[in-house]
């Protein structure tokens, strides 16, 4: 087996999508182990993602599938024509953006590759006039932007930008998707019923609304996780909301084993900012944290702070929050220091894990 120094992962690995030598989930964090035709990965783009299941590493053109693919534990490997742009997966299917615009459909469960072509009737994808340039996948929800401002919830056209507003990122939980635009507005749709559309209501979108919550505060990044979101803005204030069963948006859980504890909601509908250090005991209180990006997990969340902090918050069952192993909380509701000295590494959460890459 090979093995990547630059990307590491915490949390769930039981059907060994990341190591081989173990099932037990990573309380702290390790390296992953890849297959030996990909050794040659030196100068090459990395992509990373994962499931509860399976994990998928893009190399150049290479992606290799790793879990519990087609009902069985195995490692799948496939070679296009052209470098991996970006990969999003969900437990059904992963979405491969190639550099020249395609979109492939890797099903695990069949193995079966597809070339999805539900764009070839509005432009000549070789012309350039309708290239995809963002992709995003959730359970219920498979996002693609063009070049020319249309969205899609594959394969259906649902909602296209004016000419003015340009697209910088996409993101899904399971049954909605928030997108940020260039100039730092959010927006978002489909279900609403945990409060993670940030409209105030419980009300599901058909297509994309503003988060008028948040108009008028360039926002910098956004993550979706499954039933909640984060959002970064550019003077390094965190923003989170929806459902927070397990504190995953950094706000306290209410205890009603405790008498005198107060009710605090499980649903936030509106983008609600957050607070730091949040009562880290081991920090001085009067540090100020400038946060310059925030990766969102099913149930728990993760952001990097601009002196290279990183911090956690959420479901910890599968140590996906890399705190202590001896925390025998299943969960922490506020945001606690994980790894300093960490300005190389970006952060990508999966279902159950945390996987840090750096360049």
């Amino acid at each position: 087996m090979g093995r990547l120094s630059n990307v590491l992962y915490v949390g769930q690995n039981g059907f060994k999508q990341f190591r081989d030598d173990t099932r037990l989930p990573s309380f702290d964090f390790a390296e992953i182990n890849i297959e030996p035709q990909c050794e040659n990965f030196e100068g090459k783009s990395i992509k990373v993602d994962a499931t509860l299941a399976y994990s998928v590493v893009a190399v150049g053109c290479r992606v290799i599938f790793k879990g519990f693919l087609e009902g069985k534990e195995m490692t799948k490997s496939h070679k296009f024509l052209h470098d991996i742009r970006d990969i999003s997966c969900n437990s059904k299917h992963c979405l491969i953006l190639l550099a020249n615009g395609e979109l492939f459909r890797y099903s695990v469960e069949r193995n079966h590759m597809l070339l999805l072509n539900f764009i070839a009737t509005e432009g000549d994808l070789k012309t350039g006039e309708h290239l995809i340039t963002h992709i995003a996948c959730g359970e219920t929800k498979n996002i693609a932007v063009t070049n020319q401002n249309v969205i899609y919830d594959i394969p259906s056209k649902i909602y296209k930008f004016d000419k003015h507003i340009k697209v910088q990122k996409i993101s899904c939980g399971h049954e909605h998707a928030v997108l940020l635009t260039k100039n730092g507005d959010v927006f978002s749709w489909g279900n609403g019923l945990r409060g993670q559309l940030g409209h105030g209501d419980l009300e599901n979108r058909t297509e994309p609304e503003l988060i008028e919550a948040l108009a008028g505060i360039k926002i910098i990044d956004i993550s979706a996780g499954g039933w909640h979101n984060a959002a970064v803005s550019a003077f390094g204030d965190l923003y989170t909301w929806g459902w927070n069963v397990n504190g995953q948006l950094g706000i306290a859980v209410s205890n009603p084993s405790l008498p005198s504890a107060e009710f605090t909601p499980v649903v936030f509908s509106l983008p609600e900012i957050i607070e730091l250090p949040c009562n880290n005991e081991e920090l001085d209180l009067d540090s100020q944290f400038k946060i310059i990006s925030v990766a969102c997990g099913n149930q728990h969340t993760f952001i990097k702070t601009e002196c290279g902090k990183i911090l956690s918050s959420g479901l910890n069952a599968f140590g996906q929050l890399s705190v202590p192993k001896n925390n025998k909380r299943k969960f922490q509701d506020k945001f606690l220091i994980v790894k300093e000295d960490a300005s190389k590494w970006s952060i990508i959460c999966g279902t159950y894990c945390t996987i840090l890459l750096s360049p």
